[in-house]
């Protein structure tokens, strides 16, 4: 009966959900739009919109022939399209992540490292790398990022082509390199914070040495934090400018 129903489906059907798979499982991850605080019927009228789009503009693939193709065949093309669209969102992905792991080391270093709730997912992050986060999420959908992430789409399936297998070694050894380019940048743009901590600290230690009797632990926390504050205050458009203008210089470039 399955068989029957799959051989009465046109090919273009086919060609968009297969379209889907890629194109949802990217989506899936990608900040903003992968947010588990999106609820799940935007998240996936929004993945329909973007199959939609993504099959106008690559069209019907002719190597799909629902009367000759198995089911086993079928679910390892669903499993490899999946597996490439799981494969560009995680690149993306990796820019976030690491700049989000990077924001909450630099809370630590600046006495701010009171837990809050993330704004992409109900992982428990300071406030300080929370905002560090939603900034960034936010100015990659005011930038129009997600769109290009929708071109990549399109354009992989010239690299990535229809219902071809994942090459393993290549992409694993282009995801290690977005990875330590992704690691880079973060560390880039969290650098402020980290060598001012470390400086701080270094200084309220020589003063601890020189005079035992001053509270250090007690004097040093306003500084640090007042400190930390006015870095972020006075460099936090240069920060965010030069991490977007990186990432979306990767989307044009990748």
């Amino acid at each position: 009966m399955i068989a029957a129903a799959l051989d009465g489906l046109p090919g273009l059907a086919l060609s968009t959900f297969l379209v889907f798979c890629r194109v949802g499982s990217c989506l899936m991850l990608i900040p903003g739009v992968g947010s588990t605080r999106v609820p799940t019927q935007v998240r996936l009228m929004l993945c329909l919109g973007a199959t939609l789009a993504v099959s106008a503009a690559v069209g019907e693939f002719k190597g799909v022939r629902l009367g000759e193709a198995t089911l086993p065949a079928l679910a390892g093309l669903i499993a490899v399209e999946t597996g490439k669209g799981l494969f560009i969102g995680f690149m993306a992905r990796f820019f976030f992540a690491s700049l989000q792991f990077l924001a909450t080391a630099a809370a630590d270093f600046i006495g701010l490292s009171m837990a809050d709730n993330s704004p992409d997912d109900s992982e428990s992050l300071p406030a300080f790398a929370s905002l560090i986060s939603f900034t960034a999420s936010a100015l990659f959908i005011i930038t129009d990022q997600h769109l290009e992430i929708l071109r990549a789409l399109v354009q992989s399936y010239d690299v990535l082509t229809f219902g071809a297998d994942l090459n393993k070694k290549a992409e694993m050894t282009a995801m290690l390199g977005i990875l330590g380019d992704a690691s880079l940048l973060a560390l880039q743009v969290c650098s402020p914070f980290l060598v001012y901590a470390v400086t701080i600290n270094f200084l309220f230690g020589i003063l601890n040495r020189l005079a035992p009797q001053v509270p250090v632990y007690f004097v040093s926390a306003p500084f640090v934090i007042g400190g930390g504050l006015m870095i972020l205050y006075f460099l936090c458009d240069d920060i965010f400018s030069i991490f977007m203008i990186r990432f979306s210089a990767w989307l044009l470039n990748g």
